[in-house]
This record gives structure tokens, sequence and C-alpha cells, in this order.
């Protein structure tokens, strides 16, 4: 059945914060600034983008042309060399501002880094810069990608302690890291409690969780869900109706 309370979600979120994040944030303080250093000189050694930048120095680029190179280079699709530029801020110490930290994000959400976004990200956290719903959202789109469930869903609990409120993509991108990663329960815990927080889900939700429970061989659930679709009037798609059959396929649903 699908899940009406928050407490079995609460209670596991925590339990693998303790046995994950704790040695993480360990690791980290005892040896990022010197693993920071080593990596972003070993970045910058094989970077064209920073040729260019070379030639600004001793004072550097100006926040506002840092980010016009790192937008540039995204769009081109250009996502090793956008954080290359990054670190080449960083090394020599120019100003670097939310929205150079957002593009890097991005760019690791794209080319499915998600450590290096987790690195980011808690480089950010660890500043005075704003981490807000769209930051949380890439990083969490980037574990997605690379498979890591536990971290998204991590991230997306964690958001309420920053007095940061989740939203349809943030909700999405969960899902689909905890479908992925056959976890089916956890998709399903996850939607309850953001129905009872009253998010908004679209078409990808549904879709995002359908598939999770087709993953999952629960095609009961699958069913239910279809059921609310239509019932909220959400408009169906082919993965929609596909996914809906290929649960009840492999499950023996009639």
């Amino acid at each position: 059945m699908l899940p009406q309370s928050s407490a079995w979600l609460t209670a596991h979120t925590v339990e693998i914060d303790c046995r994950e994040s704790t040695l993480d944030l360990r690791e980290r303080r005892a040896g990022r600034n010197l693993s920071d250093v080593r990596d972003n000189r070993r970045l910058v050694q094989s970077s064209t983008a920073v040729d260019t930048l070379e030639q600004l120095l001793p004072s550097g680029p100006d926040p506002r042309t840092s980010t016009i190179i790192l937008s540039g280079l995204v769009k081109k699709r250009q996502f090793g060399e956008a954080l290359n530029v990054l670190a080449w801020l960083e090394l020599h110490k120019c100003e670097v501002n939310y929205y150079h930290y957002n593009v890097a994000i991005d760019a690791c959400s794209k080319s499915n880094m998600w450590t290096k976004a987790l690195r980011i990200y808690s480089v950010m956290k660890g500043s005075e810069l704003e981490v807000d719903v769209v930051v949380i959202s890439a990083t969490i789109s980037a574990c997605e990608k690379g498979g890591e469930w536990t971290k998204a869903l991590q991230l997306c609990s964690a958001m309420p302690q920053i007095a940061v409120e989740s939203n349809t993509i943030t909700f999405n991108a969960v899902t689909s890291a905890c479908g992925k990663g056959g976890q089916w329960q956890w998709t399903l815990q996850h939607f309850g409690v953001s129905a009872l927080a009253r998010l908004e889900f679209n078409t990808i939700s549904f879709n995002a969780m359908l598939s999770a429970c087709e993953r999952g061989g629960r095609w009961t659930e699958a069913l239910q869900l279809f059921g609310m679709m239509a019932r909220s009037g959400q408009e169906f798609n082919t993965i929609t109706f596909n996914t809906a059959l290929s649960a009840c396929r492999n499950c023996g649903g009639d």
C-alpha cells in the first residue's frame, strides 16, 4: 500500500546519515585543504580555457567574466573544461560566487560526475554563499545519474535543516535515483512524505514512481499510482502506459 506517514522515512534517513556521512565528513575535514590544492593543480595543467585566464593575472578575471566563461563552456557541453576553470579560480584565490558554483554543479550533473558535484556542494555549504533549491536539485540530479540513491536521499532529507523547501524538480530527481537503485520502498515513502507536505507532482513524477514499482515487481502499487494520475487529472504519455503495462505483464497482473 502507499505510505501515509513520514516516520519510517525519517528513521531510516537518520540511520543512513549516521552510517555514511560521518566518515565522509571526517575525511573532508582532515584532508580537504591539501587535496583540493593538489586536485586543482592537476586539473588546470591540461586546460585550454585557462590559457586566457592566465593573461589576466595577477588580479585575475572579474566575477562577471568568470560567469560568462563558465556558462559558455557548459552551453558548448565542454563540462570538463568548465570544471578546470573553476579549479583555476580557486587555485588563484579569485572571487568565486554562487553562479560559478551553480554552473559547475550543473556541468557535473550533465557529465555524470557526482563525486565532483558533492565536493562543490560541500564547499558552498562551508562558505557564506547561499545554498538554495536550485543548487541542491542539481546536486541530487548528479547523484541520480551516478546511481547514488542514498546520497540523493540524504541531500533531500537535509533540506529542512538549512531552511530550503523541496520542489517538484527535487522530488523527481530523488524518485528517479531511488527507482534506478531498485528502492521502490524508498520511492513510495518519499512520495507519502511529499504528499503530506502538499508538494505538486507532474507526469514526470508519476512516471518515475511507476518505473520504480515496475523495477521492484510491485504491480499493485503501480496500478494505484496509475489510478491516482487519472483522478488528479495528470496527463498520460507513452512512458506512462508502457511502464504500467510492463509492471503488470512482468508480475502477472491482469
